[in-house]
């Protein structure tokens, strides 16, 4: 049977360890051959004050049209952050013209969190991402992002009705599964909801793990990564999200507080090995 490679779709940052640089590595690590679609290049990620950007929008036409050429197609697409409305859009593209059948459709919306919206992006560009929900298998908002997506006034209380109801929003959206991060559980511990749309649990599965005080940049894309590589293997959303949780625990317990840009989650890529 012939085999094909995933595709993850977001940013290069040159300093600062998330979207691709830990994309690749963790897929990689997960016995996937990942194949790129870098569609912006930072100096740093955002949490650095000074951070230059250049969207890669103009070129991501002729790579499509060399992909074409080629005939090639992919197994899987788990798309990060992604920077521009047209990037999107491109997106979109791949979702209909360079997927095998049936090939898993990941979607990290990537645009905010603590209740506002990262640097550089507005209401129009999380109108584009909302587009990309009807497509998606598995979307993986963090709390912040599934208010966006599903025009929720944000708060800091995320008790269970309101995480139910996030995961219900996101289904009247087109969302068959998704999983909300950065839930902040009164006993100190943070979360993440799991809605699976293949599973017969009446309401999401809840997975709590130790709440680690330090910075935590890039944290999410190591939980969307391992979460994207378990499901490309076949593995049901439930068992790849606790696993990711879980792991994201373990690096940041493993990162020293000078680190703070990012995890340290290199020397810990043997256990997904495993």
């Amino acid at each position: 049977m012939k085999s094909y490679p995933v595709l993850s779709v977001q940013d290069i940052s040159c300093i600062g360890q998330c979207s691709l640089t830990v994309a690749l590595p963790v897929l990689s690590a997960m016995g996937h051959e990942c194949a790129i679609l870098p569609t912006s290049l930072l100096s740093s990620h955002t949490a650095f004050a000074h951070t230059s950007i250049c969207q890669l929008e103009h070129e991501i036409p002729h790579i499509f049209a060399a992909w074409e050429k080629e005939d090639l197609r992919f197994g899987g697409v788990y798309t990060g952050y992604i920077g521009s409305v047209a990037s999107v859009h491109a997106v979109k593209t791949i979702f209909s013209r360079f997927l095998i059948a049936d090939a898993p459709i990941i979607v990290d919306p990537v645009f905010g969190d603590h209740g506002k919206l990262y640097r550089n992006f507005d209401e129009a560009y999380v109108e584009s991402v909302r587009t990309l929900i009807e497509s998606a298998d598995v979307i993986l908002p963090n709390v912040t992002e599934a208010c966006f997506l599903t025009n929720t006034p944000y708060t800091e209380s995320t008790d269970h009705e309101t995480v139910r109801m996030l995961h219900e929003k996101m289904r009247v959206l087109g969302a068959k599964s998704s999983v909300i991060t950065g839930i902040h559980r009164t006993d100190g511990r943070i979360a993440v909801s799991i809605d699976d749309g293949l599973c017969e649990e009446a309401t999401p599965v809840l997975h709590e793990t130790q709440h680690i005080d330090r910075p935590s940049h890039g944290a999410g894309d190591v939980f969307a990564s391992i979460v994207a590589g378990r499901i490309f293997s076949g593995r049901p959303l439930v068992c790849a999200a606790r696993e990711a949780a879980d792991f994201v625990c373990r690096a940041l317990k493993e990162t020293p507080d000078e680190h703070w840009y990012g995890l340290s989650f290199e020397k810990l890529l043997s256990e997904l090995i495993k």
